[in-house]
């Protein structure tokens, strides 16, 4: 009797593992790309948070402009106003932000940002300790980085030519 395996017995296992690793490649992408949406998700709670206690002691939440960007609130919550010797509402780590100083994750998802009141009244006059609207902060999921082709900048972020329309389609914001 012969010590050893059968050719067959060989083939078999090889197919095997290969039928594992053809299902592993599907699915690992898949599951770094949810680790991302939840990461971001979480990271928009603190952001949240750090609003929170902006609109606290300023009475309002920051002015957003026209373009959603986060630039508004990374200077917000990185610069406080108010008195001089108050620690900044967040620290900002260096992977956090991209060249231009808009806030983004690590996987270089943009964040954009609008407080609500300009957007539902069309004013800004008179805004302290009146805005009952609360902010919206949000960024791009798997599904619409697949769908809509969105393209990385060099040595940035991703480019979101309507982010409105992302407001819209996203599942990572905070409402």
């Amino acid at each position: 009797m012969k010590k050893g395996f059968s050719l067959i017995e060989l083939l078999l296992v090889i197919g095997i593992i290969g039928i594992l690793l053809g299902l592993s490649l599907v699915y690992i992408p898949r599951a770094r790309c949810r680790a991302a949406e939840g990461a971001a998700k979480t990271f928009i709670s603190s952001l949240e948070q750090a609003l929170t206690m902006y609109k606290e002691e300023e009475g309002i939440y920051p002015l957003s402009d026209d373009e959603f960007s986060s630039k508004v609130l990374y200077t917000a919550l990185s610069e406080p106003k108010s008195t001089e010797d108050a620690a900044p509402f967040m620290d900002f780590k260096k992977e956090n932000l991209c060249p231009d100083n808009t806030i983004c994750s690590r996987d270089k998802w943009p964040y954009f940002y609008r407080e609500n009141w300009s957007k539902n009244r069309g004013e800004r006059e008179n805004l302290v300790g009146e805005n009952k609207y609360g902010a919206d902060i949000w960024t791009l999921d798997c599904d619409y980085i697949r769908k809509e082709r969105v393209r990385l900048a060099p040595g940035g972020c991703y480019i979101v030519s309507d982010p409105e329309d992302l407001s819209k389609k996203t599942r990572v914001k905070n409402w």
